[in-house]
């Protein structure tokens, strides 16, 4: 359940560090771009697994266009599932708060 989406009182601050994801609310999904080095890196990458993999040569242009499809339809799911896992993470951390910072009050 994402934070801005009944959100438990406690939790109610990760609701502007996490927005609503972009396929819950409809809103078209930002692109994932990359730095030079990376997307040359991973075009190589491409190349090399279609020559290893399926035994044909491609170019930089056609690598490069299997790599705009992934970031495109495959990166979005993999980006958000990164987010969930960090949400996950941070409300561990934050619970276990309670325990690390509590003080024993008196009875």
């Amino acid at each position: 359940m994402p934070p801005s989406a009944s959100a438990p009182p406690r939790f109610s601050f990760l609701a502007s560090i996490f927005p609503t994801p972009p396929e819950a609310s409809g809103a078209v999904p930002m692109p994932i771009s990359l730095p030079d080095p990376t997307r040359r890196h991973l075009t190589r990458a491409i190349q090399a697994y279609f020559q290893d993999e399926r035994d044909e040569t491609i170019g930089d242009l056609q690598a490069g266009f299997v790599l705009d499809f992934v970031l495109e339809e495959i990166g979005p799911s993999i980006y958000n599932q990164g987010l969930r896992d960090a949400q996950a993470r941070l409300r561990v951390v934050v619970d276990d708060l309670d325990v690390a910072l509590g003080e024993p009050e008196p009875v």
